[in-house]
């Protein structure tokens, strides 16, 4: 069973998501979790800070990081701002006709802890964990390193710390371990109803043209074939309204 450390369950949460991935999750009903070092890798190199330097020279280093799983959700969405925009989906070209060009483009859904719980609880060969991250500055993690590293939770409890620099994701992380695992893959798939886990209207990007809109709306709707109702609006970020 999972361990729900967050404060509530009720708590709503965002994710601002391509339409590729977005697409691909209403095709499969599946929710996929990558492995932690895959964001490492693209950048983030604080992300597995402790095992980088509890395994630093261990052989089993890559194997221990393969067991790792996590999925990023945040705590603001409701005001999205410019910025996340900017920063999590790319600007639509203004000469972009079709659903594949537009598919790098991003869509905000929203749902809860607890429904992210019961889908993860559904797999009781893992160890599941769904919390806050902290943020510290390099001295704080330093310091939590001495402190912590020799916890029995040192591992997991480090997966849930990020740096200042990332505080404006606000980020709730669901966490999965796969501790019974011996092969390394690349992304853990769990079985959902999207319908289920999606609430209220899901959300375009603010830069989209209306002509745009609908050719993404048209293109999930086709997908879902009248089985569902989805809810599509775009964001009136950049709209002037009184």
């Amino acid at each position: 069973m999972g361990d729900l450390s967050i404060s509530s369950q009720k708590q709503t949460v965002y994710k601002i998501i391509k339409l590729k991935y977005f697409k691909a999750m209403l095709e499969s009903n599946e929710l996929i979790l990558c492995r932690t070092e895959e964001w490492e890798k693209n950048g983030d190199v604080y992300e597995n800070f402790l095992l980088n330097i509890m395994y630093k020279d261990d052989p089993c280093l890559p194997l221990i990081k393969s067991k790792i799983y996590a999925q990023s959700w945040s705590r603001k969405g409701y005001q999205c701002t410019d910025a996340m925009w900017r920063l999590y989906s790319k600007k639509p070209n203004p000469k972009a006709n079709n659903f594949d060009k537009l598919k790098n483009v991003a869509i905000k859904i929203h749902t809860t802890v607890s429904k992210l719980q019961k889908i993860i609880d559904a797999y009781p060969e893992y160890q599941t964990f769904i919390d806050d991250v902290n943020y510290k500055n390099k001295e704080e993690i330093k310091k939590w390193i001495a402190d912590n590293k020799n916890s029995n939770n040192a591992i997991k409890d480090s997966q849930f710390i990020k740096r200042n620099a990332f505080i404006h994701e606000n980020e709730v992380r669901v966490l999965v371990m796969d501790n019974n695992a011996t092969k390394r893959k690349k992304i853990l798939r769990f079985q959902i109803n999207p319908f289920d886990l999606i609430e209220g209207y899901c959300v375009l990007d603010p830069r989209l043209s209306d002509e745009q809109y609908k050719i993404i709306k048209n293109e999930l709707e086709s997908v879902i074939k009248g089985k569902y109702h989805l809810k599509i609006r775009p964001s009136t970020l950049y709209k002037l309204e009184f």
